[in-house]
């Protein structure tokens, strides 16, 4: 049956049927329709400071944070947006060897009822409020934001408790007022830093034991962004994985990178390639 449309919110990425991975390719494509902006957005890029616009339908991303999140290698995330390429499902724009933007073709087949909508145009009044009710969930995420805003927060909130470096409560009005300014994308990007300054901050053997406050990791220039691919601290710790750990501020950032690249896909393209 592939007539009519469900209504998936983005919790469904907390249950922990979803969080088993490899995903399957199924998943991965659903996954990559809840990433992408339900609205028009604009978007600064910590690393580079530049001020970009998220269309409708896009999100900005890399092949290394889509392969640590789908339980894939880079090389096997390459392919299968060649694949959705091909057959005309996405546009894969590639910015640079760190970033691409993915953009969804014909969002709107599957974020759009036209039916329900040609329904909710009728004038009648006696039709009016059961017309209305269903058509503020048609875009969950677009007509919930404020209650997407307080999950976004309370989710961040716990995320970063759950290290238990220092622990905020979900009404922290300094937390959930930097929280606030994050667009999709930084959020992401702050996951990602949140897990790596954790883990450099309990290793042993790394000099760095610098204890944040969540909304100061948010707000500070040297906060989140240092633990993102080309942060300092994050290539100063090289990522641990692979046996790369360094902890000179002179050791070379290409290499570190570089390396963690290719040992992150010969890690992975195995056990997941098919």
């Amino acid at each position: 049956m592939t007539e009519g449309f469900i209504i998936l919110h983005r919790k469904i990425t907390e249950n922990w049927i979803w969080e088993d991975k490899p995903f399957s390719k199924g998943q991965a494509w659903i996954d990559i329709l809840m990433l992408v902006n339900h609205q028009d957005n604009k978007v600064l890029l910590p690393k580079t400071n530049e001020l970009v616009t998220v269309k409708r339908g896009e999100h900005i991303t890399s092949e290394l944070k889509l392969a640590d999140r789908w339980g894939w290698s880079k090389t096997k995330v390459r392919n299968f947006l060649k694949l959705l390429s091909t057959d005309g499902m996405i546009e894969d724009i590639k910015k640079d060897r760190k970033r691409t933007r993915l953009k969804v073709l014909n969002y709107n087949d599957y974020q759009e009822n036209k039916n329900h909508r040609k329904t909710t145009e009728k004038p009648q009044k006696d039709h009016s409020e059961t017309s209305e009710e269903p058509q503020k969930n048609i875009n969950n995420n677009d007509n919930n934001d404020n209650n997407d805003n307080n999950d976004n927060n309370i989710k961040l909130i716990d995320y970063w408790n759950s290290f238990n470096i220092s622990k905020h409560t979900h009404k922290n009005k300094a937390v959930n007022k930097a929280i606030k300014k994050l667009s999709d994308n930084d959020i992401e990007d702050l996951r990602t830093a949140i897990k790596r300054y954790s883990e450099a901050y309990k290793d042993k053997d790394h000099y760095y034991k610098h204890k944040w406050a969540l909304d100061k990791f948010i707000k500070q220039g040297n906060g989140y962004v240092d633990w993102l691919d080309e942060g300092q601290r994050w290539i100063e710790y090289g990522g641990k994985n692979g046996g790369n750990k360094k902890h000179s501020k002179h050791y070379d950032e290409k290499t570190i990178i570089e390396t963690y690249d290719e040992w992150k896909d010969e890690e992975l393209k195995h056990p997941f390639e098919e």
